[in-house]
């Protein structure tokens, strides 16, 4: 963030002390990673393998967990981005996400339940906020998502 942004450059939250902008723009490399997230949002198999696939790619292989229950087949994924904790988890037809926050190792405090709606958005500024702290350029990461 820059001294003269009014607004944090990937989520649009207003900086503490600024006057408020009047519209909430992401900029273009958070926008065209959502929008690639959500052309593989068909079906939630299809949804939790693309997830796995790029979350791979950008977070240790550590931080990324892929199960599939013994009785009903249905599938969870499983990841940790910095000090945020993702559960991806397929309910019939549908996708189930839950954010929650991660210290020493531990989820604490309540979880999310993201709607569809926003998920995806949150999910590449969480990455993007995680790329950025450990030193990662984080446009070049969430592009590889």
């Amino acid at each position: 963030m820059e001294s003269s942004d009014l607004n944090c450059r990937f989520c649009g939250k207003v900086v503490e002390g600024r006057t408020p902008s009047s519209s909430r723009q992401l900029p273009a490399a958070v926008t065209s990673a959502v929008e690639r997230l959500r052309v593989h949002l068909r079906t939630p198999d299809a949804a939790i393998d693309h997830l796995a696939e790029g979350l791979r790619r950008v977070l240790p292989r550590s931080g990324v967990h892929l199960s599939r229950s013994l009785l009903g087949g249905s599938r969870e994924l499983q990841v940790k981005v910095g000090t945020i904790a993702y559960s991806f988890r397929q309910e019939g037809g549908g996708l189930v996400v839950e954010r929650q926050s991660v210290a020493g190792g531990f989820a604490v405090g309540m979880k999310d339940l993201l709607p569809a709606s926003r998920w995806p958005e949150q999910l590449v500024i969480d990455v993007a906020n995680n790329a950025d702290a450990t030193g990662q350029d984080w446009k070049a990461t969430i592009a590889r998502l």
